[in-house]
């Protein structure tokens, strides 16, 4: 599992180079190993599928993104009995990163309050940049759903 591990973590500094389709490469090449050694029902299954999500995401190909981070999401909750965790909180960003991506604002919007409110339930309403990373999100989605007004009060929670 370790490798596995390493894989994905090697796949997400290729994402964040923006190079998604070795990301992908990357990325796919731990699930694959992953599931050879029985290993799809870990959090770290559910790392790497949601990482995949993500570099989909970015190649434009909605659909199959939603899919595989819509599967993280539900081994995350079944890991986690459905409480707050940061890993769950992930998966939601990256569900309303998806409707966000595709201008579906309106389904984007409760992903981006439900992933707000766990990481405030998670980091005690300190001022950790989750909150504020989250809080942007809600901003940006208000902006462009066309209401200003709400969008920069969550813009001046952020900072």
């Amino acid at each position: 599992m370790k490798k596995a591990q390493s894989l994905t973590n090697i796949g997400s500094v290729y994402y964040k180079q923006c190079d998604y389709e070795k990301a992908k490469e990357i990325h796919q090449q731990a699930i694959d190993l992953l599931k050879t050694s029985k290993c799809e029902n870990t959090a770290e299954y559910a790392t790497a599928l949601n990482s995949l999500g993500l570099d989909i995401l970015r190649l434009k190909k909605y659909d199959d993104a939603f899919k595989m981070i819509s599967e993280a999401y539900e081994i995350r909750k079944r890991l986690f009995n459905s409480k707050d965790h940061q890993d769950i909180a992930e998966s939601l960003l990256s569900l309303g990163l998806n409707f966000s991506l595709k201008k579906d604002y309106k389904s984007a919007l409760p992903y981006s309050l439900k992933a707000y409110e766990m990481r405030k339930r998670l980091h005690k309403d300190s001022d950790h940049p989750d909150l504020a990373q989250s809080l942007d999100n809600i901003g940006i989605v208000y902006s462009n759903l066309g209401d200003h007004k709400t969008s920069l009060e969550y813009k001046l929670k952020a900072y």
